[in-house]
């Protein structure tokens, strides 16, 4: 029993690495053509590193890579001010400097190799509410809160987004208003740290969970049944 369940947690944890390591090349891949595709249509935002291109909507969204790249439509710029402009621009550079593409390519590895754990799916949803979150704060440090919210609403209806790409409106957009607009209530250092441990706990205890058998195996194998007969009770 203790073989069956070792040889199930290695092909859980293999099937996750295969996973992850393909959704990464995939990601890579597309991240590439998409690349290639902004330079022959895309030109500089001023003195900015940000990238424009001539669409109708609204969006704003950050290719991660060695050299993250930032993108903005025309669309979204008529939509934004000035001030709104340099918050959006934060929060793509937060999920580049954070590198929050791996953290989510990590998440949909484990929702992708156990697809009918719901536990997974259910972290990958928070993940990426967690990340654009975290964006948002880091883009509140330069702008105001309102200033933030405002530019959330203007980019909130994005149909053009890459599928590889982190935008700064999407289906999170509504959410996050409302935790923007509300009264600052900052978690703090000692919060921050549970929720922190809370959410890497859900993804990695099932993992744990799994290799549980393994560990189980290894152990017999270290401690042969000889030695237990060795130390048992009323062995001379």
């Amino acid at each position: 029993m203790s073989a069956s369940g070792a040889v199930l947690a290695l092909s859980v944890l293999g099937r996750i690495g295969y996973c992850l390591l393909r959704g990464l090349h995939i990601s890579h891949r597309m991240k590439k053509a998409q690349l290639h595709a902004l330079i022959a249509v895309a030109r500089r935002h001023r003195d900015t590193e940000a990238l424009v291109v001539d669409h109708p909507s609204a969006a704003a969204y950050c290719l991660p890579g060695r050299r993250g790249t930032v993108v903005f439509t025309t669309a979204a710029l008529q939509a934004l001010d000035e001030e709104q402009f340099a918050a959006v621009l934060a929060h793509e550079r937060a999920h580049l400097r954070g590198r929050h593409h791996l953290i989510l390519a990590a998440a949909d590895a484990l929702q992708r190799a156990v697809p009918r754990l719901s536990a997974f799916r259910i972290a990958y949803t928070e993940m990426s509410a967690l990340v654009e979150m975290a964006a948002d704060d880091d883009a509140v440090r330069s702008s105001p809160r309102l200033t933030v919210a405002t530019a959330l609403v203007r980019l909130a209806e994005q149909s053009n987004t890459p599928l590889t790409a982190l935008a700064a409106g999407g289906g999170t957009a509504v959410t996050r208003v409302r935790r923007l607009v509300a009264p600052a209530n900052p978690l703090g250092p000692a919060r921050t740290a549970v929720a922190g441990m809370a959410a890497a706990a859900a993804l990695v205890l099932p993992l744990f969970i799994l290799a549980a058998p393994a560990a189980t195996t290894t152990q017999h194998l270290l401690c042969p049944p000889e030695t237990y007969q060795e130390i048992s009770p009323g062995t001379d």
